[in-house]
């Protein structure tokens, strides 16, 4: 199977049907992956298997409208299909010109991954619960509570102005994001690169 179908499957599974909200104009709904499935089948996103640095799974390069992914990400597992969740939330973003802070963009697509994460795996939200306190536990610990709060799973919210700014500062906490600056934002089609991408092949 090719690593576009690999993405669409995912995109497509009943846990994405839950990912429903709006934040600050922008919306992140089931019309929207299908949509974005569409464009992929199309080829732009282009998605493309590769040879990352150790600790990068995937990533979606704005730049060149690529989605990256690892040749080791096992594609099956709960965790993998997550993260496929989020690049794919940036992929989003791109497909609208959105210019989006990156911290914003970050905060976003943590919150699809969490959501998708609550539905797909029973024993998330008790692994997070007794997971030690670090930058990014506190996040997703954090983006949980927000989720539990507003009835998100399967539910169309617009987040609160608070709760997203409470997820921004979490996310400015969390490496590599807590070394970029608040006005930073990802660039698109041909714009310079951001320092945190120079390493992409």
């Amino acid at each position: 199977m090719s690593i576009e179908q690999q993405v669409i499957n995912i995109l497509q599974l009943p846990a994405v049907g839950y990912i429903n909200f709006t934040a600050d104009g922008f919306s992140v709904t089931p019309a929207a992956f299908r949509l974005l499935c569409v464009r992929i089948r199309s080829g732009v996103p282009s998605v493309i298997p590769v040879v990352l640095p150790a600790g990068r799974d995937a990533v979606y390069d704005f730049e060149g409208d690529r989605l990256l992914i690892s040749n080791a990400l096992p594609m099956a597992l709960t965790n993998s299909q997550a993260l496929i969740v989020h690049e794919c939330v940036h992929a989003l973003s791109d497909v609208r010109k959105l210019p989006q802070k990156v911290h914003f963009n970050e905060a976003v697509a943590y919150l699809a991954q969490t959501i998708f994460m609550l539905v797909k795996d029973r024993h998330f939200r008790a692994n997070m619960a007794a997971a030690g306190a670090d930058p990014f536990n506190d996040m997703v610990k954090e983006t949980i509570s927000i989720v539990d709060a507003h009835g998100m799973v399967g539910k169309s919210v617009t987040l609160s102005k608070g709760d997203l700014r409470g997820l921004i500062r979490l996310v400015r906490q969390v490496q590599p994001y807590a070394s970029m600056k608040r006005k930073d934002t990802y660039d698109y089609d041909g714009i310079k690169r951001p320092l945190t991408y120079q390493w992409l092949p």
